[in-house]
């Protein structure tokens, strides 16, 4: 049974359906073009409420708010997660935010880096004939060490210089994609897709976005779909994820204060606040600004991912080569 919502005149009816127009625009720069395109049942407006009321609620998304040095970035948007027995009450005097950034920001940052690194250990063993025949070169807390930098360049002199096998040439290609994407996030570079897909190959790339649309990647991610906002007033500009892992506060007082219209001084609005509020001045570069709430059916999973997170009791994992070698052992018949 479709849904019918009541259409919003500034903003036109935007529609999609499978996760497939995702996971392409997922390697994209802008989600304008098919999407707009394609007859569906829900629309990112059934994710969002463009038009929140001023009271602070869980949901409401806001752009420019700081990140404290925790990203690469001074502010990004951010979804609250208080609960709203506290903000309706007044009972806090301080509102946390969950950062949001594009999905391609993340996968260029560190947080991703376990999946390249993963699938660049996987190549070792077939890498030996070529002088690749140990890990050590990812023990370093460098995101490159010095090691893995004198590998790729051996290794790529070898493709040019010697004659190598089909399997062991892929692999070989592999392994120095995957050196050359760790290479962009060392110098804080976005990343480049056609790498990160060749490090991985293009079935696990397609799983792993997959994965990420539907949230089950991994239990510290939350996918949001663009909000198809004009740029200025869009805090999920482009297909994002929540970082669970990155909880921030802000002062209500601040954020109070952000949605006054009689304060036009934003400046002079800070350095009088931050006499009382002395976080007010991480708030210099841009006024936050709320533009978007999300819908409540989809604010429950989100929040309910959030505290089964933080409410779990793990045990530690096994380390890569002890996974690799009892996986041996339960493949071996007796």
């Amino acid at each position: 049974m479709e849904e019918n919502f009541p259409s919003v005149p500034s903003f036109p009816m935007v529609y999609f359906l499978p996760d497939s127009i995702y996971v392409r625009e997922l390697n994209c720069t802008s989600v304008k073009g098919p999407m707009a395109r394609l007859p569906g049942k829900i629309s990112e407006r059934s994710y969002y409420d463009y038009f929140p009321p001023n009271a602070h609620a869980p949901g409401d998304v806001w752009m420019h708010l700081p990140t404290h040095g925790l990203l690469r970035r001074q502010s990004a948007s951010g979804i609250v997660v208080t609960p709203s027995c506290d903000l309706s009450n007044r009972k806090v005097s301080t509102i946390t935010y969950l950062p949001i950034i594009p999905f391609l920001d993340w996968v260029s940052c560190r947080d991703f880096l376990p999946e390249i690194v993963g699938s660049m250990l996987s190549l070792v063993e077939q890498l030996a004939s070529l002088g690749i025949s140990s890990t050590s070169a990812f023990n370093d807390t460098e995101v490159l060490s010095a090691d893995l930098s004198e590998q790729m360049n051996s290794l790529e002199q070898k493709l040019a210089t010697e004659k190598i096998s089909k399997p062991v040439r892929q692999a070989s290609q592999r392994y120095l994609s995957g050196g050359k994407h760790l290479e962009r996030v060392r110098k804080g570079e976005l990343a480049d897709i056609r790498d990160v897909e060749i490090c991985l190959t293009a079935n696990r790339w397609e799983k792993l976005k997959n994965q990420v649309i539907n949230n089950g990647f991994r239990a510290d991610l939350h996918f949001l779909p663009a909000d198809e906002n004009e740029p200025d007033m869009s805090p999920v500009l482009k297909h994002s994820v929540v970082l669970f892992r990155y909880p921030l506060t802000a002062p209500v007082a601040i954020l109070d204060s952000a949605q006054d219209p009689s304060l036009s001084d934003w400046p002079t609005a800070l350095k009088t606040l931050a006499t009382i509020e002395p976080m007010a001045l991480a708030f210099s570069d841009s006024r936050p600004l709320k533009c978007l709430r999300l819908r409540d059916r989809f604010l429950s999973d989100l929040l309910t991912r959030f505290v089964a997170l933080y409410s779990r009791l793990g045990s530690p994992d096994f380390s890569h080569e002890t996974a690799k070698a009892i996986s041996k052992e339960l493949g071996v018949s007796k």
